[in-house]
């Protein structure tokens, strides 16, 4: 197999392999399988890609994904805001320019709705053992040096550290939770609400939100007399917290579909926003992003195509390299300093008529220095003794003047 056939083999197959991963690696990502769950980019039961394609559907609604942080928030007007799948551990204590952002989106018209991942309790926490207690304490003791080593260890040097607030002392809410044995206990409205609340929701979580007596917010559904979706207005707008994202999932839309739930939610609302970053997908400033945002992919399309080519001319030879060539069998001149003078040569001096150049110009070189040596004498007298026209006793001559040179 040629050199040629050798390298388009070889680059079929990379191409061929290439492909494949690529392949793969699209599918998952149109899935939505490598975001996290509860996102709106995830096509399976954990994500809510259903609910967003869904709201797609409704005439006059504008449905959009932000990936930026929620301290960045500029201008989001009246809108349905859905950060889903939080962590309320993480909600606890958040930073301060977060807060603002969230209060700000509020007061300007927005409908902020974060709902929290269902956290179950593994036993009846007030008929725990003292042993399984204090083993629940030391993972949390754990847990707890975790996070802040891992804290430390993001902060750069130099940088600000930013300030937290609590929600428990900004909002007044504070994050609870009891064990239920009735894990398919059903969900009640409050006597204000203004929903009625779904018949056969599936609800997991065993967290719940406690409120003070003279509280701004407003209980919409509990379960089992806890408050577990609250609701508080804010300027023009409201902030809503919802103890579990079950009822936001795809399963949920197949088989427990809440739709008096959303149509509250959304209202009036003309444009929903599925907040991304919460849940760890953040928007990228490096180099694809912005050539992603400025139309530079045909450019990257020419200089990969350029490097391909450039690939291709040193591993391949456009004109190959013929050794022999086809007329008089004759050998290619390659590239050397005598080439020319080679070439030269051959198109003055006849084939038969070399060796007899040769040993004239020989014969001059030597009769210039004036008496001949006892080797050139000899060499003389061969060439005297073999000279001929005929080509083909070219070699027995010039291998008796070989001889000749040779001392004796």
């Amino acid at each position: 197999m040629s050199r040629l056939r050798q390298s388009l083999l070889l680059a079929a197959v990379l191409a061929a392999l290439v492909g494949g991963v690529a392949w793969i690696f699209l599918m998952r990502v149109s899935g939505g399988e490598m975001c996290p769950a509860y996102s709106s980019l995830r096509a399976d039961a954990l994500g809510s890609r259903v609910l967003h394609d869904a709201l797609q559907e409704i005439p006059g609604v504008t449905v959009a994904r932000d990936f930026r942080p929620v301290a960045r928030w500029r201008d989001l007007g009246r809108s349905v805001v859905i950060i889903s799948g939080a962590e309320w551990q993480q909600w606890e204590s958040i930073p301060e320019n977060k807060l603002k952002a969230l209060n700000k989106a509020a007061a300007d018209g927005a409908r902020i709705v974060i709902t929290f991942q269902a956290s179950e309790l593994a036993n009846d926490v007030d008929g725990r053992s003292s042993e399984e207690k204090a083993i629940d304490e030391k993972n949390k003791n754990a847990e707890e040096k975790r996070k802040q080593a891992a804290k430390k260890k993001k902060s750069a040097p130099g940088r600000r550290e930013i300030a937290s607030k609590k929600i428990s002392e900004e909002w007044g809410v504070t994050f609870k939770r009891q064990f239920l044995f009735d894990k398919k206990a059903p969900l009640a409205a409050s006597d204000d609400a203004v929903l009625s609340a779904p018949v056969g929701l599936g609800w997991r979580s065993d967290l719940y939100f406690s409120l003070p007596k003279e509280s701004p917010w407003k209980t919409l559904y509990t379960r089992s007399v806890l408050p577990v979706l609250i609701e508080k207005k804010v300027g023009t707008g409201s902030l809503v917290m919802m103890a579990e994202s079950y009822p936001l999932s795809n399963e949920a839309l197949q088989n427990d579909r809440a739709t008096q739930l959303f149509a509250w939610m959304l209202g009036d609302y003309r444009r929903v926003i599925f907040v991304e970053s919460e849940l760890g997908v953040l928007e990228e400033n490096g180099v694809g992003s912005l050539a992603r945002r400025y139309g530079l992919g045909g450019a990257l399309a020419v200089l990969l195509l350029l490097a391909v080519l450039y690939g291709w001319r040193r591993l391949v030879e456009f004109v190959p390299r013929n050794l022999e060539e086809r007329a008089a069998n004759e050998i290619a001149l390659a590239h050397e300093p005598t080439a020319g003078m080679t070439s030269l040569l051959r198109r003055s001096i006849k084939p038969k008529q070399l060796l007899a150049a040769c040993v004239e110009e020989w014969r001059k070189s030597k009769l210039k220095g004036g008496r001949l040596r006892p080797a050139d004498e000899r060499l003389d007298g061969a060439w005297s003794e073999n000279n001929t026209a005929d080509q083909k006793n070219l070699s027995t001559a010039y291998n008796a003047l070989v001889k000749a040179r040779q001392p004796r």
